[in-house]
């Protein structure tokens, strides 16, 4: 009977602490969102823990693929991703508070003379994207749809790092990706005066924290991201956080 008992609380306890967690999956993007258990897990994951926090949740924060991050999210396996668009997911329960805005950039090997002029100047290059990703340009979504161009995918929990190495042993020659992650990424990998930017593409793009459509409690998240989100601006907290990865508030510039 005793050890009937025990069984019995460490069931419930373990009920209740899932209760109290929220579970966050994406993919290697940071500044955005970095490695699990760092001292700088990324800026989005930081507003996570503090805005949850607050009203006594737990984070469960891991990487996966995209597409698989969106996929099983979407089915309710977790609660929410972070870094997304309203195009990467548009089932999912969105706040109306955005977590960043981003512009669409175009990189090339440093030796490389291409300058992005439009879509068309794209023909007859080699182009990595990442699975799942829709990106903050129009131009470029439609023509991933359309595969009117020689487009390379990639998964993977640190996809970004792998379109890199394609880039640099030649098997690709156009990379599309977010300047603020490409120019910390290449820092980590030590890689200045190899690669560089040769354009910008679209206009800048709102990005979320979005959570699962499959959820009962993710108009509740989604309304604790929103009030919490505020909370975080009007202290001060928001940009004191962004600071330390050498941003600024996207509303303020």
């Amino acid at each position: 009977m005793r050890k009937q008992l025990i069984s019995l609380f460490c069931f419930l306890l373990s009920i209740s602490s899932y209760a109290n967690t929220v579970s966050i999956r994406a993919d290697y993007w940071y500044p955005m969102n970095g490695k699990p258990g760092s001292e700088n897990p990324g800026y989005m994951i930081e507003f996570a823990r503090l805005i949850f926090g607050r009203h006594g949740y737990d984070i469960d924060y891991q990487l996966m693929p995209w597409q698989r991050a969106v996929t099983e999210t979407e089915a309710g396996k977790f609660d929410c991703v972070v870094g997304a668009y309203h195009d990467d997911a548009p089932s999912f329960v969105f706040p109306k508070e955005s977590w960043g805005r981003v512009t669409t950039a175009i990189y090339v090997r440093d030796e490389d003379e291409f300058i992005y002029t439009d879509i068309d100047s794209l023909t007859n290059r080699t182009i990595g994207i990442i699975e799942g990703y829709a990106y903050s340009a129009e131009d470029i979504n439609k023509a991933i749809e359309l595969n009117e161009y020689k487009f390379s995918a990639v998964t993977g929990a640190e996809p970004l790092s792998a379109n890199i190495q394609k880039l640099l042993h030649g098997r690709i020659d156009t990379i599309i990706e977010n300047p603020a992650v490409m120019s910390v990424t290449m820092h980590e990998l030590n890689l200045s005066g190899k690669i560089k930017l040769a354009g910008y593409v679209g206009q800048p793009s709102n990005m979320y924290i979005a959570c699962s459509p499959a959820n009962k409690k993710s108009l509740n998240l989604i309304k604790i991201v929103d009030e919490g989100t505020k909370t975080l601006r009007r202290s001060g907290e928001l940009q004191q956080i962004l600071q330390n990865y050498g941003l600024n508030d996207w509303q303020k510039n």
